[in-house]
């Protein structure tokens, strides 16, 4: 994995809706921020394969309990690669910070992002 492979700055992205299924699966639809991209896009962020369910379900819970109007809008204050963590069986380890939750340390088995269609 290299910092390459994380396809965009979330720094101050703002997430639009997140969700945590059965398999281990992270989805969270985040809206990018205007400085970084002038148009704004979508994308979805795609974790899966997580060891650490019951620490990332958690905070999913929590986020969605905030939930107002259904529209989340809480800024990504931090969302990294921890090198650090690099381990050599391919497993990938991630730092997410989200503004009014607790920071968490996502261990997973792979990353993707998804550009979302906008609606004109």
């Amino acid at each position: 994995m290299a910092i390459d492979d994380i396809k965009f700055n979330l720094h101050d992205s703002i997430i639009v809706d997140i969700s945590f299924d059965e398999r281990g699966r992270l989805e969270a639809v985040v809206q990018l921020y205007e400085i970084f991209y002038v148009e704004k896009p979508t994308v979805k962020l795609i974790l899966s394969g997580i060891f650490n369910s019951s620490n990332v379900r958690d905070l999913v819970s929590d986020i969605n309990a905030a939930r107002e109007d259904g529209w989340l809008g809480y800024r990504i204050n931090r969302f990294q690669y921890d090198s650090k963590e690099a381990c050599s069986t391919g497993n990938l380890h991630f730092y997410l910070d989200i503004d009014h939750f607790w920071p968490v340390t996502i261990h997973c088995k792979k990353i993707n992002f998804l550009e979302v269609a906008r609606n004109t």
